[in-house]
């Protein structure tokens, strides 16, 4: 990345990348004995620009524009041309933001963003499944808050949410406009940790997350429900001859919730992914 030096409040920022892929693959088509190998060589470009315009000493207002890579899937054991592997993926994201320097040390941001990326899946012809494709967009757009420093001398936050809108587009089938996989429509976090007056070495932490419902089928027939994990945990700072050691107690999903975490797909099959159940971890940090 190359900066250029901006013009009193301004900072722009100009980036690219040249990478050269190689990609190797073979399989056996309708599992017979014969062997088919490609090699695929590419040369890509990934460009990447922003601009920050810092309105004063407590805060500053961006816009980026990037794209990225990502590899292509393979078309799973349902699909008519299966283990044939997609192109690669170039993806785009936009985003306008801010960052706003609060009292007591807090800061707060807030972006909206976009993220476009092309759209796989199993085409179906006369109700059964038909080719793997690579057709249409995956289009994210969101808006996004975040909230971390020092509310007191003695409690400090770290949260954030999310409102995010993942539709597919351009498909020109049943699958145009249905919702994306395994993304929630919103989510949030929250991490406290309070510092005990006189007891400063002892901390009391807790967490929170929220995650809404998501569609666990490309048609949108199957959904899995949202849920709340609530975490709890107490950290020890002890200094002792020149060495610091930070003891550390922490139950996660407090209340031993049953939820499902993810959502995925496995060779043309839908997963459901639960989340883990109460865990008691302890750990120890010396540093000399």
């Amino acid at each position: 990345n190359n900066q250029v030096t901006g013009i009193d409040k301004w900072v722009p920022q100009v980036g690219l990348k040249l990478l050269r892929s190689e990609e190797n693959y073979g399989f056996t088509p309708d599992y017979g004995t014969s062997w088919v190998s490609t090699r695929n060589i590419k040369n890509i470009a990934l460009p990447s620009t922003s601009i920050a315009y810092k309105f004063n000493d407590s805060s500053a207002y961006y816009a980026s524009y990037s794209k990225g890579l990502e590899l292509g899937g393979k078309a799973p054991l349902i699909a008519t041309n299966v283990n044939t592997v997609m192109p690669y993926k170039i993806t785009s994201q936009i985003e306008l933001g801010t960052k706003i320097q609060l009292l007591n040390q807090m800061q707060l941001s807030a972006a909206i963003f976009q993220i476009n990326k092309p759209y796989e899946y199993t085409t179906i012809l006369d109700g059964a499944y038909d080719k793997y494709v690579q057709h249409g967009t995956q289009k994210h757009t969101g808006l996004e808050l975040g909230l971390a420093g020092h509310l007191t001398n003695h409690l400090s936050i770290q949260s954030s949410a999310m409102a995010i809108n993942a539709v597919t587009e351009g498909t020109g089938d049943q699958f145009d406009g249905k919702r994306a996989m395994n993304v929630p429509k919103f989510k949030a976090s929250t991490f406290m940790s309070y510092k005990l007056p006189n007891y400063e070495q002892t901390s009391l932490n807790g967490g929170w997350l929220y995650e809404g419902s998501k569609y666990a089928k490309r048609d949108n027939s199957v959904k899995v429900p949202e849920y709340h994990r609530f975490d709890a945990g107490l950290t020890q700072v002890i200094k002792a001859n020149g060495t610091k050691t930070t003891i550390s107690f922490y139950v996660e999903n407090l209340l031993d919730k049953r939820y499902w975490r993810d959502v995925s797909e496995y060779l043309g099959d839908a997963y459901l992914i639960p989340g883990a159940p109460r865990i008691f971890r302890a750990t120890a940090k010396f540093d000399f």
